[in-house]
């Protein structure tokens, strides 16, 4: 599939969802190579903490204000669908398994892909040249840092 062209004025919402396919990539290079599920459960803790609240709430306080539409809710419906699946990882971490991590990686991807596929084109054409500023001013200096947690799991096999 060809990339998508972005609007400027939503381009660092759309450099966030990069950091957020690498997470699934991650968690899928640490499945394959067999890292124990306590390393990759302090990431998605480390990745929720710096990465998905500070993104959730940009998304939802900068942009979502302009719509009611049904890509809005199923947006939200997302975000806290990732999140609670997050709570119960970090609450019950002996019961989680590599399809759990699995499961969450996939959906992160097509949460992702949802929002760069149809919400924001959505928002693209339907906020005024004036929502799309003030969206781009308000979001001008957001969570998108990269990710610098300390242990590469995703690199090694030690568990």
């Amino acid at each position: 599939m060809a990339p998508i062209k972005r609007s400027e004025y939503l381009k660092p919402l759309s450099r966030e969802h990069h950091y957020s396919l690498l997470f699934g990539w991650k968690l899928r290079q640490g499945i394959s190579r067999g890292v124990s599920i306590d390393r990759m459960v302090d990431y998605i803790r480390y990745f929720e903490l710096h990465m998905l609240i500070p993104h959730f709430k940009e998304e939802e306080t900068c942009l979502f204000i302009y719509s009611d539409s049904p890509y809005v809710q199923q947006a939200l419906d997302e975000h806290r669908h990732i999140l609670s699946i997050i709570a119960t990882m970090k609450v019950e971490p002996g019961t989680t398994h590599y399809a759990d991590l699995e499961a969450l990686a996939s959906l992160v991807d097509s949460h992702v892909r949802f929002e760069e596929r149809q919400l924001f084109p959505y928002f693209e054409q339907n906020l005024t040249q004036a929502q799309l500023e003030a969206v781009a001013a308000a979001i001008k200096d957001g969570p998108a840092v990269g990710d610098d947690f300390e242990d590469n799991f995703w690199e090694s096999p030690k568990n």
